[in-house]
């Protein structure tokens, strides 16, 4: 297994997003579908989930990538103790009881899942219930809905419990932001509305979500092309693969096992030439591997650093990227210069809060942008700073939380935190 160069958590082998803190990864990006799953697909995705064993929170279960990346959500963390989970605050005081079985952190909509028994319910942020547990199974919100198993099928209630979808699925669905969500049908899919109602009828051999600007990638026979939200085919099927548009109009295509890039209307951009190509950050860069080397280019795919890493990381704001040389770490700015050299033993990227995580003779500490230790390797693990300025850290074999300064705001006292 490897680790989330951002926040630590460990990650299922070809992971390419971290559940914990929604960071992207190195490996090749493998399309995640929203929607329905069935068949062979769910059980990829539950061995998946099964090897998604968190750091500081041995869950069989995994929560979709968040943007949050805060450690206390809604100003509580989950923590277990004699294998049992609860919810405590910054000071370490419980504000829900160590009474259930598994829980995950709260989302944005103020609800965190929680299983008590063999019963799933959602709690509120004062630690009652806002859904009592009544649930086989359950799983987290996204897109206001949660997806609930009520005698053997899948529905969707809101925030309050109410059912907004009544259970007839088989498999369990996840909405996106546009309020649609991939189904299946007689090995054909389409599209849900947040009603349950077909908005695209069951026609494609494969689909995937729709990207904020309205298009989806689906496939037709063997080729991948988009659509836009009424059905209709706006970019042909002509690629191996297809993903989601991102923010700046590009999606990554793609063809003969070589990927580019292409705009809203389907042109080349970038024309495909790199064994991988991941999403571009804001500032128009994107990490490409060619030859088993990491490098970077621009959003015209034009080399800013020349594929000569083994491995290299998305640019912290800091402006220093995670790279590895010969087996170590360091970091690197946006020439591909050297600013911390490759000395230690295992590194993550660099915080909100400017300090990286680094691992050196076995203990962890943190390290700031000029590579000097601002809080001393003494732990016998670690997360990284969250964007909150808290992270977890393992002493005695125990889980504590501490700030910025190193100083602990939660004595090590839970078997795990999260």
């Amino acid at each position: 297994m490897a680790n989330c160069p951002t926040c630590g958590t460990e990650l299922p082998e070809n992971a390419q997003t971290c559940a914990a803190c929604g960071a992207e990864l190195t490996p090749k990006p493998k399309k995640k579908k929203t929607g329905l799953v069935i068949g062979l697909v769910a059980a990829v995705l539950a061995v998946a989930a099964a090897a998604a064993l968190l750091f500081c929170r041995p869950s069989g279960k995994t929560e979709s990538a968040s943007t949050d990346n805060t450690l206390f959500r809604h100003g509580l963390a989950a923590v277990m103790t004699e294998g049992r989970w609860g919810f405590v605050n910054t000071s370490g005081e419980y504000v829900a009881r160590p009474i259930y079985d598994d829980v995950f952190p709260f989302q944005p909509c103020g609800r965190a899942l929680v299983k008590l028994g063999d019963k799933w319910g959602f709690l509120a942020p004062d630690g009652t219930y806002a859904v009592e547990p009544q649930y086989e199974d359950a799983y987290p919100f996204d897109g206001g809905l949660a997806p609930v198993l009520v005698n053997g099928k899948w529905g969707c209630v809101d925030v309050n419990g109410k059912m907004v979808i009544e259970p007839a699925f088989d498999d369990p669905f996840f909405y996106s932001a546009t309020g649609l969500t991939v189904f299946e049908a007689d090995g054909k899919w389409g599209y849900l509305d947040m009603k349950g109602k077909i908005a695209i009828e069951p026609i494609f051999d494969d689909a995937y979500t729709f990207a904020s600007n309205g298009l989806a990638a689906v496939k037709v026979g063997d080729k991948e092309g988009y659509i836009d939200k009424s059905g209709k085919m706006v970019i042909q099927p002509q690629f191996d693969y297809a993903y989601g548009f991102e923010s700046n109009g590009l999606a990554i295509v793609g063809v003969d096992d070589l990927f580019g890039a292409i705009d809203e209307t389907g042109k080349f951009v970038i024309e495909p030439q790199f064994d991988s190509l991941f999403s571009f950050s804001d500032e128009g860069l994107a990490i490409v591997t060619v030859d088993g080397k990491d490098g970077v280019i621009d959003r015209a795919g034009n080399y800013v650093i020349e594929p000569k890493f083994e491995s290299l990381y998305t640019f912290s704001p800091n402006g220093l990227a995670l790279v590895w040389k010969d087996g170590k770490c360091g970091f690197v700015d946006k020439t591909g210069k050297y600013v911390i050299e490759p000395t230690f033993d295992d590194a993550y990227s660099f915080a909100a809060n400017g300090l990286a995580l680094v691992e050196t003779d076995g203990l962890y500490g943190y390290i700031d942008a000029a590579g000097e230790f601002a809080i001393e390797p003494q732990f016998e693990d670690a997360f990284s700073f969250r964007d909150d300025g808290y992270a977890v850290v393992r002493a005695d074999d125990l889980c504590g939380v501490i700030d910025s300064t190193g100083a602990f705001v939660i004595e090590p006292q839970f078997d795990y935190i999260y």
